[in-house]
């Protein structure tokens, strides 16, 4: 999930980053970009072919 390796397990990128688990790295994520790694994942580590959804338009 880092720009060098988005394929990287969560588990490992929270452990890399510092966060004691998987859930607190998620939790952390959420609540400062309002979207779950996962979605952050499909939507701009691919081939930019997707783009999240607005908040303001009410979908998670």
């Amino acid at each position: 999930m880092t720009r060098n390796a988005p394929d990287l397990p969560i588990e490992q990128t929270a452990t890399e980053a510092g966060f004691g688990t998987a859930l607190s790295l998620r939790q952390h994520f959420a609540a400062q970009l309002g979207t779950p790694p996962s979605a952050y994942r499909r939507n701009f580590c691919g081939d930019g072919s997707q783009r999240l959804e607005s908040r303001a338009a009410g979908r998670t």
